[in-house]
């Protein structure tokens, strides 16, 4: 695999993930009309907005530096932005999938098998399979060790060690 194909493919990774993170965004927002455990609504609780409004931050600071490494990629440039997109990425889905989690509360725990990992199925047992699958997302392609590492040395030019 050459250079400029590795980095053709983390561009196409990149724009699957964002529109992931949009659409867990969403789910958020849709989840906040949930009922909460103590009466209300989940999203009427000011920690949960709070949370959702960083992790949309955070979401929208991900996609736009995809857009920049995307078009350094395009004008024939090194695009270190990519190495960092996995690693934040599958961490920033994770903690997505961990707010929804504590916002269901024990509820979450009700798991059945057959709702899917891949988030087709709603409800506390799809986040819960979303949740426990995003361990794995962090494990693919090089855990977030060895990706901080790749950072570390190839974007930064720190020493090995």
């Amino acid at each position: 695999i050459s250079a400029g194909s590795l980095s053709h493919e983390r561009g196409m990774l990149w724009i699957s993930q964002s529109a992931r993170m949009q659409s867990r965004i969403e789910e958020l927002v849709a989840l906040g009309d949930e009922p909460a455990a103590g009466g209300g609504r989940i999203g009427d609780g000011a920690l949960y907005r709070d949370q959702l409004a960083a992790l949309y931050i955070d979401a929208q600071a991900l996609k736009f530096m995809g857009y920049r490494g995307f078009g350094k990629f395009a004008r024939g440039e090194s695009s270190p932005e990519h190495s960092t997109l996995k690693l934040l990425g599958s961490e920033l889905e994770q903690r997505m999938c961990q707010l929804a989690m504590e916002a269901i509360g024990p509820r979450a725990l009700d798991v059945t098998v057959d709702s899917g990992w891949f988030g087709d199925g709603t409800g506390p047992s799809a986040w819960s399979n979303q949740y426990l699958r995003t361990f794995g997302n962090t494990i693919a392609g090089g855990t977030s060790e060895i990706q901080r590492n790749i950072i570390a040395q190839r974007v930064l030019g720190l020493p090995r060690g």
